[in-house]
């Protein structure tokens, strides 16, 4: 296969297809969390009034890198505990859905086509966001690859071979299926 054709499939396979029935996926890959329960609190993450200005993306950075990443059962003492964007901006604290959920909503508010992505980084379940500009796929790294150095990063889903996307839900709360 040639690289266009390899690059193309790649960017095919980052967009997903539309999860119609979601009743019927009660769980993919990695998520630990039921898929409706992520939607009501995507929704709410949504719809909730957020106390950080954001105009530009450094804006973004500046307030992620001002949080600690914390894992849930250090923070919450439970395995897996998703906070809503509210909530995380109060904490400051959280792990990779806090950190991703709140940035896919301020992508969001400053335009761009994003959409909160679980799936598998290294092999472990992780969630992070997929932006698509001008066409092509991106990650948008909040815990920059579970490094825990906040340091938001963009990459060109071409260079993620770590990642693994399950599945995404998009600003209109609807799933898309990846594998």
């Amino acid at each position: 296969m040639d690289l266009s054709k390899e690059a193309a499939a790649i960017e095919k396979a980052w967009r997903g297809r539309k999860i119609k029935h979601l009743d019927s996926v009660p769980q993919l890959g990695s998520a630990r969390y039921p898929l409706l329960r992520i939607r009501e609190i995507a929704r709410r993450s949504l719809t909730a009034r957020s106390a950080v200005e954001i105009n530009f993306l450094e804006d973004m950075a500046v307030f992620l890198t001002s949080c600690q990443y914390v894992p849930d059962p250090e923070l919450h003492g439970s395995a897996d505990r998703w906070q809503t964007a509210e909530q995380f901006e109060a904490l400051k604290k959280g792990d990779c859905e806090e950190f991703s959920l709140w940035s896919w909503k301020k992508l969001l508010v400053l335009g761009y086509d994003a959409r909160l992505t679980l799936g598998r980084f290294k092999g472990g379940g992780h969630v992070w966001v997929t932006l698509f500009i001008e066409g092509a796929a991106h990650i948008y790294e909040g815990t920059q690859g579970l490094g825990y150095s906040v340091e938001p990063t963009t990459t060109s889903v071409q260079r993620a071979q770590d990642y693994e996307p399950h599945c995404s839900i998009d600003a209109r709360l609807q799933f898309y299926r990846h594998v």
